[in-house]
């Protein structure tokens, strides 16, 4: 979606021939939006959590389909909009609304499951993610290299939707908020790492005035 906002002041000049809003605070208001949105769906996801109106898969799932499902559905409209700027305007700051669902969703779901690895499980998840944000502008460069039309961009806009409501039923299927077995350490392995501790701290320290000869 940050590509397209940034994108989006060229298309629609070079294309449709209409001049989007180029005032900061416009271009800015996207990211604002998101912002506030954070700081309520995030702390009512938790709030769900704490007074027990949701399970926590509950919770992940919902707030992950906000997230995820809600910017798709943004993206399938901008890509049947044509030159409706007011349109494509108002979706795109939908969509960043939207998207802060995932504070609640997904990107705390490593802890639920696995708090013993969670730090572990979000390098990996955030890496691939980091994979996709490298292939997809590449993606992009060669569907609407030498192409800039309306046509290829919505093609753009249905690819990233698909690719959003897609991850969007496969966690709605598979997402789980309970920990999960893999998460405790094989028996004896802790015993071992207790004992290694306790040999550390009994262990004496000599200082400078133990040294000294009477």
């Amino acid at each position: 979606m940050n590509s397209i906002l940034t994108r989006w002041v060229y298309i629609s000049d070079s294309q449709c021939g209409v001049q989007a809003p180029q005032n900061a605070v416009i271009l800015a208001l996207p990211y604002f939006l998101s912002w506030v949105s954070t700081l309520i769906l995030y702390p009512l996801a938790d709030l769900c959590k704490k007074k027990k109106w949701l399970s926590t898969v509950a919770v992940r799932k919902i707030w992950t389909l906000i997230g995820h499902l809600g910017p798709a559905l943004c993206l399938f409209v901008m890509a049947g909009a044509g030159c409706n700027i007011q349109l494509i305007i108002a979706m795109l700051m939908l969509s960043q609304v939207v998207e802060a669902g995932n504070y609640g969703g997904w990107l705390i779901n490593h802890i639920d499951i696995a708090p013993s690895f969670s730090g572990t499980l979000f390098g990996i998840t955030n890496g691939v993610s980091m994979l996709v944000s490298w292939l997809g502008p590449v993606l992009v460069g060669f569907m609407t290299d030498e192409n800039q039309t309306l046509e290829a961009w919505s093609a753009v806009f249905i690819m990233a939707g698909s690719v959003l409501a897609a991850d969007s039923i496969f966690f709605l299927m598979f997402g789980s908020g309970s920990e999960q077995s893999w998460n405790y350490k094989a028996e004896g392995e802790s015993d071992e790492v207790e004992s290694r501790m306790n040999n550390v701290n009994n262990t004496p320290i000599v200082t400078q005035e133990n040294n000294q000869l009477p």
